[in-house]
């Protein structure tokens, strides 16, 4: 736990969660070595940033809160996965909405050589290289990528902030450098369009083939609803932008965010690509997750 919290043992620890998420985060910082922790519980207490700002830069503050609470009841406002809070001098843990006490003890449980070796392997990969992704279900598609990025995953002497569990690594498709074929056989996110949501998704029972043509998927084999619902839509929303390694051991749960992170797993991102520095904007960003993955890097 140490390695991705650091060093509590002086630390004053403020948690700021919700009825929701309490049980899970409580769970998980039971043997959390500390001088104090104090739990506000977002939805039943007064919120002001007062209670964080009197916290010192060896204290830690840990955000754990629901979807709900995020962004219905507006915390939002004063927190971000990937930012500290304005003025806020103490250390800062952001953890992933609405995450199960399983799949963030299971994350926080990741053996440690093992998401080291996966972190530096991908970020010693050099900008614009020619990669070869395949896997036992058929996948095998080549792609060209910008650079890796990644957020900070641990508290550390580089780092006084972390999003927790560890999630990925990410780089952009280089527009029409990618040929081949993606087999989805672990997890298809769900499509948003405007606050819209036009498709729901998850764990896949069979495997589902995008045929990519020039970094545009042309075909889908085996679900016809994500086939409708992509081709409805303008081509720029099916152009493939992102490729991305998750750094978690956990369990498949059907929820995109946690299943992209899991660490055996890859997967890809269609449409909106100005975030991975690709420039295709579109009006959905779609991510598709496969077991297993073998990644080459061609040159």
């Amino acid at each position: 736990m140490e390695y991705w919290f650091g060093d509590c043992s002086n630390s004053n620890i403020l948690v700021i969660t919700d009825i929701k998420q309490y049980g899970e985060i409580k769970e998980v910082l039971t043997n959390l070595n500390s001088k104090s922790i104090r739990y506000l519980l977002a939805d039943e207490e007064e919120f002001s940033t007062d209670e964080y700002n009197q916290l010192t830069p060896s204290d830690l503050l840990i955000v754990a809160l629901s979807i709900d609470s995020f962004v219905f009841k507006g915390y939002n406002k004063y927190f971000s996965p990937f930012n500290k809070p304005q003025n806020l001098i103490s250390k800062y843990v952001f953890i992933r909405l609405d995450i199960t006490s399983k799949s963030l003890m299971e994350g926080l449980s990741t053996p440690i050589e093992e998401f080291e070796e996966v972190y530096r392997y991908y970020k010693s990969i050099p900008q614009y290289s020619s990669l070869c992704v395949k896997n036992t279900s058929g996948t095998e598609l080549h792609f060209e990528v910008n650079e890796f990025k990644t957020c900070s995953h641990r508290i550390a002497d580089h780092s006084d902030q972390a999003f927790l569990p560890p999630s990925e690594l990410e780089a952009g498709i280089k527009l029409g450098t990618a040929n081949g074929r993606i087999v989805v056989d672990c997890t298809i996110g769900q499509i948003n369009q405007y606050g819209k949501w036009l498709g729901m998704f998850g764990l896949v029972d069979k495997p589902v083939t995008l045929i990519i043509q020039d970094s545009m998927i042309t075909d889908i084999v085996g679900n016809e609803e994500l086939k409708g619902i992509l081709f409805s839509l303008g081509p720029e929303c099916r152009i493939l932008v992102e490729f991305g390694k998750g750094l978690s051991k956990m369990t498949p749960t059907g929820v995109i965010g946690v299943d992209e992170s899991i660490i055996d797993t890859c997967h890809f991102g269609i449409g909106e690509g100005i975030g991975f520095g690709i420039d295709n904007e579109a009006s959905i960003h779609l991510d598709v997750v496969i077991h297993g993955p073998e990644v080459e890097v061609l040159g």
